[in-house]
C-alpha cells in the first residue's frame, strides 16, 4: 500500500512538522549539550494526544504516578518526572476546554459544600503566600497546588462520572504499582530484608521507605473494593487477592510504623462508618492529641523528656528499633520530636499567617531546642516537620490549620453520609473504600508530610472529586425515589 496516497494532506503535514521538530530538538540538544531538548518531541506528542482524547491522557498520567521519579534542576528547584509536566499540560488543555464550554463542570459540583471548604483552604494559602517570609518558595508551592487541584479535582470530576471510569483508572495505577512492589521486594530480598538497608530499596521510584509504604497502604482499601467487582474464582479476582496479600507483605517489610498503623485502623474505621460513629471516633482522637500537646507544653514539661544524644541512634535491626521507639531512643522518633518542638515555637512567634507555604526548613533551626538534637539534626535532605497538621500550623498559621481541619472533618463526614445515602451496593462499597483510603492517608500524615507529594496528593484530591460526584449521584437517587 502506498502510504503517501493513503494519508490525508493534513496528516502528512503533521508528520512532516513532527519529523522536523524531532530532528531539530535532537540536533540542538546534541550541539548545546542541553539534553532537555530531547524531551520536546514527547511533550508535543502528549499535547496532541491530550487534545485528541483528554481521558486517555489522564489515564496515562495515573499510570505514570507509581513510576515517577524526583528530578532536581538546582538545589532549590525540582520536579517529578514525568508526572508534573503531564499535570501542567493537562491543566492548560482543560482550562481552554472549560472556557470554551462552561457546562463542562456541572453546577451541582461547583456548588457542593466540600468544594467550598476546599476553595476556602486554597484562598487562605494565597493569603499566606502574600505574607510569606520567602515569597519565591511559597509561590512555587502555590503553583503546584493549583495544578493539583485543577487536574485532580476539576478535571477528575469530569473524567470519573461513572464507576466504570474509575475501574479503568484503578488498573492504570495498580499495574505499575505492583511492578514497583516486586522491584522493591526483589532488591530487599537480596539484603535478606535487612532493616538497616530498607530506606534505599525503593529508589528511584520513591524518596524513602515512608513514601513507599504510605503509597502502598493507600492502595489496600481500593484493592479490596476492586475484588468485589469480579466473580468468585475468576482470574481478575484471584489476581487482586494475590496483589492485596503482596501489598500487605510490602507494607510490613517497609518497616514504617505509621503505615502499619494506617493499615491496622482500616477495619475498625470501617465498623465505625457502618454504625455512623466515625465522627465521634475522630473527635475522641482529636481530644486525646490536643490534651497531650497541652500536657507536654504546660510549664515546658516536654524538657523533662529530652533524650540522651549518645543513645538516640539508628538501630540496625527491627527488634532494637521497636524497643528504642518505646524508650524514646530511636533516631527517627527523636528527630521528629526535635522538629515538633521547633515547629510549635515557630508558630508562637508567627501565629496568624505563619511563615508561608514551603518555608519550614528555611526558618526552623533557630527555634530548635539543642537538648533534643540527634545525629541527623543537620537535615541535609531538607525534610520538613513530619506532621502535616503541624506543618500547616507553622506555614499557614492557626487559621490555615483550622480551615484544613474543618475541611478534613467535612470530608470524612460526607464519606460516611454518602455511604449510608446510596442504595446501590457497588456504589456503597465505592464510598466506603474512598473514605477508608482517606483515613489511611491521614494516619500517615501524622508522622509525615505527604499530601503535597505527587504519589499521595494526587489520589487525595481525586478522592475529593469522586466523593462529590457520589454525593450528587446519591441525591439524584433520593429525588428519583420521591418522584416514583
Amino acid at each position: 500500500m502506498n502510504l503517501s496516497k493513503a494519508l490525508p494532506l493534513y496528516e502528512k503535514s503533521l508528520l512532516t512538522i513532527a519529523a522536523v521538530i524531532t530532528l531539530g530538538s535532537l540536533l540542538v540538544g546534541w550541539l548545546t549539550y542541553n539534553y532537555y531538548w530531547f524531551a520536546l518531541p514527547f511533550a508535543l506528542l502528549f499535547l496532541y494526544v491530550t487534545l485528541a482524547d483528554i481521558k486517555f491522557a489522564f489515564y496515562f498520567l495515573l499510570f505514570c504516578l507509581p513510576l515517577s521519579i524526583e528530578f532536581s534542576f538546582t538545589t532549590s528547584l525540582g520536579t517529578n518526572l514525568p508526572t508534573e509536566p503531564l499535570m501542567i499540560g493537562l491543566m492548560l488543555v482543560f482550562i481552554v476546554s472549560w472556557l470554551s464550554n462552561k457546562k463542562l463542570v456541572s453546577k451541582e459540583f461547583l456548588s457542593h459544600p466540600l468544594l467550598f471548604f476546599l476553595a476556602l483552604h486554597f484562598f487562605w494559602i494565597i493569603i499566606t503566600v502574600v505574607y510569606s517570609s520567602n515569597h519565591m518558595v511559597s509561590v512555587k508551592f502555590l503553583l503546584a497546588k493549583t495544578w493539583y487541584l485543577i487536574v485532580f479535582v476539576f478535571l477528575g470530576s469530569v473524567v470519573f462520572r461513572e464507576l466504570n471510569d474509575f475501574k479503568k483508572a484503578f488498573w492504570c495505577i495498580l499495574i505499575p504499582t505492583m511492578a514497583t512492589v516486586f522491584y522493591t521486594l526483589a532488591r530487599h530480598a537480596q539484603k535478606n530484608f535487612s532493616f538497616a538497608d530498607v530506606n534505599t530499596m525503593m529508589e528511584p521510584f520513591y524518596r524513602n521507605h515512608v513514601a513507599y509504604a504510605a503509597f502502598i497502604a493507600q492502595m489496600i482499601p481500593l484493592t479490596w473494593l476492586a475484588i468485589g467487582w469480579y466473580k468468585k474464582r475468576s482470574g481478575p479476582r484471584l489476581l487482586l487477592i494475590a496483589s492485596m496479600i503482596i501489598m500487605l507483605v510490602a507494607v510490613y517489610f517497609s518497616y514504617t510504623r505509621s503505615s502499619w498503623l494506617s493499615v491496622l485502623v482500616i477495619i475498625p474505621c470501617a465498623i465505625l462508618i457502618q454504625y455512623r460513629l466515625l465522627g465521634k471516633g475522630i473527635l475522641v482522637g482529636a481530644v486525646i492529641v490536643i490534651s497531650g500537646v497541652f500536657y507536654m507544653g504546660y510549664q515546658n514539661r516536654y524538657l523533662y523528656y529530652a533524650p540522651d544524644f549518645d543513645e538516640t541512634i539508628m538501630h540496625e535491626d527491627l527488634g532494637s528499633h521497636l524497643s528504642a521507639t518505646y524508650n524514646m531512643q530511636d533516631i527517627s522518633s527523636g528527630e521528629r520530636v526535635f522538629r515538633w518542638i521547633a515547629g510549635f515555637r515557630m508558630w508562637e512567634a508567627n501565629p496568624v499567617v505563619g511563615y508561608g507555604p514551603g518555608n519550614f526548613y528555611n526558618f526552623y533551626k533557630p527555634y530548635a531546642v539543642s537538648s533534643f538534637a540527634t545525629f541527623v539534626s543537620r537535615n541535609p535532605e531538607r525534610s520538613t516537620v513530619h506532621n502535616y497538621f503541624l506543618l500547616l500550623l507553622i506555614e499557614q498559621g492557626i487559621i490555615g490549620l483550622l480551615v484544613f481541619s474543618v475541611f478534613t472533618g467535612a470530608l470524612l463526614w460526607y464519606g460516611q453520609r454518602i455511604y449510608h445515602k446510596l442504595k446501590d451496593k457497588q456504589l456503597r462499597r465505592f464510598a466506603m473504600a474512598l473514605t477508608l483510603t482517606l483515613i489511611v492517608i491521614y494516619a500517615n500524615t501524622f508522622l509525615s508530610d505527604l499530601i503535597e507529594t505527587d504519589k499521595i496528593g494526587t489520589l487525595y484530591f481525586l478522592i475529593v472529586a469522586l466523593l462529590i460526584n457520589l454525593d450528587i449521584k446519591a441525591g439524584k437517587e433520593i429525588n428519583t425515589e420521591k418522584i416514583v
